[in-house]
């Protein structure tokens, strides 16, 4: 049951999902387009050089604004498909499927997770094609340089470029599985008022700043450390201490959101 209850989730979240990844994909290659004609171009003057300039430039201004939209549209859909398939009507349908509540909380904040990382990925890929196109393939000997310099810059830190990517990866993995959850545990918690919305508003507030004084005095405690290895050492040691340290707690922060979720959606389901 559990495999087709992932099934259907991926099916139902796939169709807006895909739409918007492919929908990145045609910007893409409409900006690879778009700079290839630029090029040919170049060598003009005039209207002709005035107008493909104003296309290139639109172009990539819609391309970058497709990329800030497919981050942001990503969460705010899932989260809404949260919202109706287990707190609005449609949950009626869902808490009656033969599994735990806790299993279909699983299998959503899973499915969640693997288009918001799809998303992330999407980005970078695109990314890439665009850089690849411009500089006419040689996109790959470019990123072969950046990593030899990045690796002798940080000879004498302890770290390797691989080490650096490593920490990113788990920054970001660990900061959108905690978001995710947040906003889950908002709609959560606000759902457990006559007025949903306005009780997840408010609890988001609340969490918020409560995330913000716990984060800021916790920083604090290792500021002086952080402080003495900018400006008297070169080992980024107690940088790597003040890295695992923000994820361990952005970790705890995801835990506490989770356990909120997980006794709502066991105990204090309204779906009046």
């Amino acid at each position: 049951m559990l495999g087709k209850l992932f099934y259907h989730e991926f099916k139902n979240t796939g169709k807006v999902m895909l739409l918007l990844y492919a929908l990145v994909g045609l910007l893409t290659l409409a900006s690879i387009s778009v700079n290839f004609f630029d090029d040919r171009f170049a060598s003009m003057s005039g209207p002709v050089r005035d107008l493909s300039s104003v296309i290139l430039g639109a172009m990539i201004t819609i391309y970058v604004l497709s990329l800030f939209a497919l981050f942001v549209l990503t969460i705010i859909y899932l989260c809404i498909h949260f919202y109706k398939t287990m707190y609005s009507d449609q949950g009626y349908l869902t808490h009656t499927l033969p599994v735990s509540p806790i299993a279909t909380l699983n299998v959503k904040l899973v499915t969640a997770m693997v288009w918001v990382l799809g998303a992330v990925a999407v980005i970078f890929l695109s990314v890439f094609l665009l850089y690849l196109g411009v500089t006419h393939g040689n996109a790959l000997t470019d990123l072969r340089e950046i990593f030899v310099a990045m690796n002798r810059s940080l000879d004498d830190t302890g770290l390797t470029t691989f080490s650096l990517l490593w920490y990113l990866f788990v920054t970001l993995v660990v900061n959108c599985l905690s978001q995710i959850l947040m906003i889950y545990a908002c709609l959560s918690i606000g759902q457990l008022f006559s007025h949903k919305i306005g009780g997840a508003i408010m609890a988001g507030i609340v969490i918020y700043f409560v995330k913000r004084m716990i984060t800021g005095m916790l920083t604090l405690t290792m500021m002086f450390d952080w402080i003495d290895t900018l400006f008297y050492s070169d080992s980024l040691r107690p940088l790597t201490n003040l890295f695992w340290m923000l994820n361990g707690l952005t970790a705890a922060f995801a835990v506490a959101f989770y356990v909120t979720c997980a006794v709502i959606v066991q105990k204090h389901i309204n779906l009046d």
